[in-house]
């Protein structure tokens, strides 16, 4: 806590003790004793803040802020604020801010340095940021939106304010002034598209050795990020006996329990394409891309190249529609939506906003999805069924479904759901006891 005394020339002097019990003080013209007191109590917030070293929080930021160069100067004399608390640079602080964030991954520097450059282009290098206003961040906006793409946009803006709200916390700004800027939206679905399984075949014959088949099959059909979680796989981490394999997720480890997960061997072509990598595999080799390692090595460039040989063009965002196309199918397939965003390693929100994909196909086959209007034409069970209470099925589906029943040992129940997937039925039913089998 600090103390007051008041000099003879009306003036107030401040004293206080730091955290090594060093006294120091500070003198300011003359105020009243009023003054005086709301100005104690903010030396002692500062002073608090810094023995505990916990940030600011708003209202000491705002204060600090607005406090004038005289008084600034003889609080960072007594180390109550930074060196350097007004008239900040843009390019200075944003550059010391990036070096500054030793806790971000190398992916996550470079997105913000990008977005650095494009405020500094805008604003100007020299910019003081607290001459910079709301309305300069609104225009800022406008300008990102006729330049880039509305996700480019948003996410510059988001990034944006990651700095403006570091400078505010460090007492060089009063406010921030992307706080109420709305981000433009990140997603973009014009940029999806689906790899079908023909385009996969072609792609896995253009291949020019069984390295890259395993780095498709990975992307593709194990629906793993790539290069970050492809390029982490082990042999070790794959385990055949119990048919599924542990993934290492850069990305997401500094969430709780987000730093690997559990993906099943898929017996669609993943299963079969890493037994023959590991048949190839040489003696005392560890990751199951072994060839394509090196930190200068452009995946994306040779993924190009195979694309063309495969006679196909290249689509946009190339690995992440790989990891879409197979979120995509898996929700088709009607697995379970919690298993999915299990083994793919993000949220359900995540998955609606960026991955899942809507196509011709699905309009196609829109019928599947209406209770009782598919028609069966070659005698199988239709691709699915839906049997409501008081609708009566065609007599070929009520033969078709009668089969079915007695194969699972069930009666009759008021609602099911059957599905062809793969060849494999599926029945689900909304009995109390939700059963569920596949045959």
């Amino acid at each position: 806590m600090s103390t007051i005394t008041s000099c003879k020339n009306g003036s107030k002097r401040f004293q206080f003790h730091d955290a090594n019990k060093n006294r120091h003080s500070i003198t300011v013209p003359k105020m009243t004793s009023k003054e005086a007191e709301k100005l104690q109590t903010k030396i002692d917030e500062l002073l608090m803040c810094k023995t505990a070293n916990i940030p600011w929080d708003l209202e000491l930021s705002q204060w600090v802020a607005g406090v004038g160069d005289d008084l600034a100067r003889k609080l960072a004399d007594v180390g109550l604020l930074p060196a350097v608390r007004k008239n900040a640079e843009l390019d200075a602080f944003t550059k010391s801010f990036i070096e500054s964030r030793t806790d971000a991954k190398a992916t996550t520097r470079r997105a913000l340095l990008t977005v650095q450059l494009r405020i500094v282009e805008y604003f100007g290098a020299k910019r003081i940021m607290r001459d910079i206003t709301s309305a300069d961040a609104d225009n800022f906006k406008i300008f990102l939106l006729g330049k880039y793409s509305q996700a480019t946009a948003g996410r510059t803006v988001r990034a944006a304010s990651q700095f403006f709200r570091a400078a505010l916390r460090a007492g060089l700004i009063p406010k921030n002034i992307f706080e109420d800027v709305k981000a433009p939206s990140e997603k973009n679905r014009s940029r999806m598209f689906f790899i079908d399984r023909p385009m996969l075949e072609k792609l896995f014959d253009a291949c020019p050795d069984h390295q890259w088949k395993m780095i498709i099959a990975l992307s593709r059909l194990g629906g793993l990020r790539n290069p970050s979680e492809v390029l982490l796989l082990r042999w070790s981490d794959i385990n055949w006996e119990l048919n599924k394999f542990l993934v290492h997720s850069p990305k997401t480890e500094h969430h709780e329990g987000k730093a690997t997960r559990w993906v099943p061997l898929f017996d669609d072509g993943l299963k079969k394409i890493l037994e023959e990598g590991f048949n190839l595999a040489k003696d005392g080799e560890v990751f199951v891309i072994n060839r394509y390692r090196e930190a200068k090595q452009n995946l994306r460039t040779t993924f190009e190249k195979i694309i063309y040989r495969a006679g196909l063009t290249p689509w946009p965002k190339l690995f992440a529609n790989m990891r879409s196309s197979r979120q995509t199918e898996l929700a088709r397939s009607g697995c379970p939506t919690h298993l999915v965003v299990a083994w793919l390693g993000n949220s359900e929100k995540i998955a609606n906003d960026h991955y899942l994909q809507v196509n011709d196909t699905d309009y196609e086959n829109a019928g599947r999805w209406v209770g009782g209007q598919s028609e069966c034409n070659s005698g199988a069970v239709p691709s699915a069924i839906r049997v409501q209470q008081g609708v009566l099925p065609s007599r070929k589906e009520s033969h078709n479904l009668t089969q079915l029943y007695t194969r699972c040992g069930l009666m009759r129940l008021k609602t099911t759901t059957i599905l062809n997937i793969n060849g494999r039925y599926r029945i689900r039913t909304c009995d109390p006891q939700r059963v569920e089998l596949v045959l």
